[in-house]
């Protein structure tokens, strides 16, 4: 990879990391006092019990207290796992955010040019990128002499395509893409998602 495109990749990492170590912190705080609350409650109980009945009654206590507190648990999980979907929608939409600063920033006219030297231009390649970015695009390739055709594409985030079916070529460098690593990359190193055998516990 160029030295932009790591830069951008590293920076959205960093972004990535930063986010997913503060929604750590709050999902582990949150289920520190959702145990805190439940031990405190089974002890009152317990003791107070224990004042009051035979020890068959408490048998039953024991056992219903088990119930319960397995019933607690698998609450719990189902509010930490719309937590964790929550705040895991919340980090990368701020991502998004900050893909859409980019793209209004010198760096992406820096991103797109270096990617354009990438690849070898043929006179019949097409490009396609959003309707913002057709004048940008045009500049970039005037620039180069080239004038190749430009045609409007629906990209929410940037970047661009190229075909040439002469030469049997397609390249991409849309930030969707790169986006698509960000999140793949989270997923797989960040810890933050629960196994499917987490979740049936």
């Amino acid at each position: 990879m160029e030295e932009n495109e790591m830069k951008i990749l590293e920076a959205i990492k960093a972004d990535v990391r930063a986010n997913a170590e503060l929604v750590e912190q709050r999902v582990t705080a949150e289920t520190k006092a959702m145990q805190d609350d439940q031990i405190r409650f089974f002890k009152k109980s317990l003791a107070k019990e224990n004042e009051t009945y035979l020890e068959g009654e408490l048998q039953d206590l024991r056992l219903y207290a088990a119930m319960k507190s397995s019933r607690d648990r698998l609450e719990t999980r189902k509010q930490l796992l719309e937590m964790r979907r929550r705040l895991t929608e919340e980090l990368f939409q701020q991502v998004k955010e900050d893909l859409r600063a980019f793209v209004k920033s010198d760096d992406y006219a820096r991103y797109l040019r270096d990617h354009l030297q990438k690849i070898t231009i043929g006179a019949d390649g097409i490009f396609l990128v959003r309707e913002e970015d057709i004048g940008l695009m045009r500049a970039l390739l005037e620039e180069s002499g080239y004038d190749n055709a430009i045609e409007k594409a629906c990209f929410p985030l940037g970047g661009f395509r190229y075909f040439d079916q002469h030469a049997r070529m397609e390249y991409s460098c849309l930030l969707t893409d790169r986006f698509t690593e960000a999140q793949e990359w989270f997923y797989e190193n960040s810890g933050f998602c629960l196994s499917e055998r987490e979740e049936q516990r």
